[in-house]
């Protein structure tokens, strides 16, 4: 590649130029401040001779046998005087070859359309190779080097365009990039004054709901400490119904005692229920029997019963583990007065019915040390 830049460079020149390197047609040979009138060419060396050096020229031992022409009759043929400037212009204007510094290109390889040194010739990069004068090709040496140089031209043209439409695609990148980040920047202030907004009317909200809470609930102590003080009040009076001897003070004092403690017991407050979808039981243990009709509803479609021991109500390990399908069986704690007890006790008042029907309870998932047992009619 590099060769054939430098070879391009050596044949850059038109046939114009021809023209413009011999203005005097003097010995090349003789000193400048003692030119002689040629009048010989060495077709050779391409040099023009006075008849001094005529005589030296083929007395030389390395020039004797180069072949010399009269400047008249090389002056007088058109195409051979052409030829031979050509010849002269290439020698004065040839250039070191780049593989081989020490030699001058004066071929030019056809294959390869390249300018090429005598070394070059009988390398193996252009064994097989045709090869010709560089002086008698020139001119398709020029046309080539033209060509190349003109289809460079085009290539930096086009790369030239290409980076203009990079730089072009880059300015818009940049102003695309600022858009945006003006878009992302506005976006984020909105959110943030919306998110800012809502905070304060949450906290706002959380103050209120927290002084309801608050209030009720220093209302409930206050109602808690009314009732404790009305029991220690009606304690006293019973004591000291307990300690009078008199009968009929007793007999009259105790319906209003016992009015009074109903009116007591009802101003208490009691735990709301919040019922539980996850696992089909309250919160909140009902400790009141009579509370449990509220969830019939949900015992009627299944059992949800805790894998507990129920030996103590008249069932066999055995036969408990073949009818419920309960892999193990845990003892019951003492004070378990809670709502699978009493899931358990409901359950069990009326398996008698359960077992004379087509009805099968087969165990679907557990949870919170429940298992649910869905009913499925046959």
């Amino acid at each position: 590649m590099e060769q054939t830049k430098a070879n391009v460079e050596t044949g850059s020149a038109s046939s114009d130029d021809y023209q413009k390197v011999e203005k005097q047609y003097n010995c090349d040979e003789c000193i400048a401040a003692k030119e002689l009138p040629a009048t010989m060419v060495c077709n050779d060396c391409s040099i023009y001779l006075c008849e001094k050096h005529v005589d030296y020229h083929q007395e030389s031992k390395a020039t004797h046998l180069h072949k010399l022409t009269s400047a008249l009759d090389i002056q007088s043929d058109e195409n051979t005087n052409l030829m031979f400037k050509r010849s002269r212009y290439v020698k004065k204007n040839a250039k070191e070859c780049n593989f081989h510094p020490s030699q001058i290109t004066d071929l030019y390889c056809t294959n390869c359309k390249s300018i090429v040194c005598q070394e070059c010739h009988s390398a193996k990069s252009h064994f097989g190779h045709s090869f010709q004068r560089l002086f008698d090709c020139w001119e398709t040496v020029v046309e080539a080097g033209l060509s190349s140089l003109q289809a460079a031209k085009e290539k930096v043209e086009f790369l030239a365009e290409g980076v203009e439409k990079v730089k072009n695609y880059r300015l818009y990148l940049d102003q695309q990039h600022q858009i945006m980040q003006a878009d992302i920047l506005n976006e984020y202030n909105s959110l943030k004054e919306k998110l800012e907004v809502e905070l304060k009317e949450y906290q706002v909200k959380l103050q209120e709901e927290f002084k309801k809470t608050n209030d009720l609930y220093d209302l409930r102590i206050k109602e808690l400490k009314t009732s404790s003080h009305n029991v220690d009040e009606i304690k006293g009076r019973i004591q000291e119904l307990l300690d009078s001897k008199d009968t009929v003070h007793l007999l009259t004092g105790l319906p209003t005692i016992n009015n009074d403690f109903a009116n007591v017991c009802a101003s208490i407050p009691t735990p709301e229920i919040e019922w539980n979808d996850n696992c089909g039981y309250p919160s909140m243990y009902i400790k009141k029997r009579r509370e449990m009709p509220l969830l019939e509803s949900s015992i009627s479609t299944g059992i949800c019963m805790k894998e507990t021991e129920l030996v103590s109500y008249g069932f066999k390990p055995d036969n408990i583990k073949n009818q419920l399908s309960i892999d193990k069986i845990l003892p019951v704690e003492e004070g378990d007065e809670c709502l699978d007890r009493a899931l358990f006790t409901w359950a069990i008042d009326d398996w008698e019915t359960l077992k004379q029907t087509t009805t099968v309870y087969s165990p679907e998932f557990k949870c919170n040390g429940f298992t649910w047992y869905s009913r499925t009619d046959n």
